[in-house]
């Protein structure tokens, strides 16, 4: 699992997380449409973010999910989402 947190309005305009975390692993790739990989599985974990927003005297914090899982489902478009969100997720699978 990774933790990632980003501050509303602040500097950091985005984050790498590391790929071998989200793929899926050997035995589970060919069930998300990857070939078997030669090396470098995955493993199957996830990415938590969490956005910081201050609010007067009070600071707003909302988490957000994703995993293999997740993002097998909005390649799908089982989760429909707009074009150029769909453009980012394609090329995040391509790579």
């Amino acid at each position: 699992m990774q933790l990632k947190s980003m501050v509303a309005k602040g500097k950091a305009a985005d984050w790498s997380v590391r790929r071998s975390l989200l793929r899926p692993r050997a035995e589970d790739a060919d069930v998300f449409g990857f070939n078997t990989p030669r090396y470098g599985a995955g493993r199957a974990g996830g990415v938590i973010l969490m956005t910081a927003t201050a609010i007067g005297e009070e600071i707003d914090v909302v988490y957000f999910y994703t995993d293999i899982f997740v993002l097998s489902a909005l390649w799908s478009n089982i989760v429909e989402r707009p074009a150029p969100q769909r453009r980012r997720l394609l090329r995040l699978r391509t790579e």
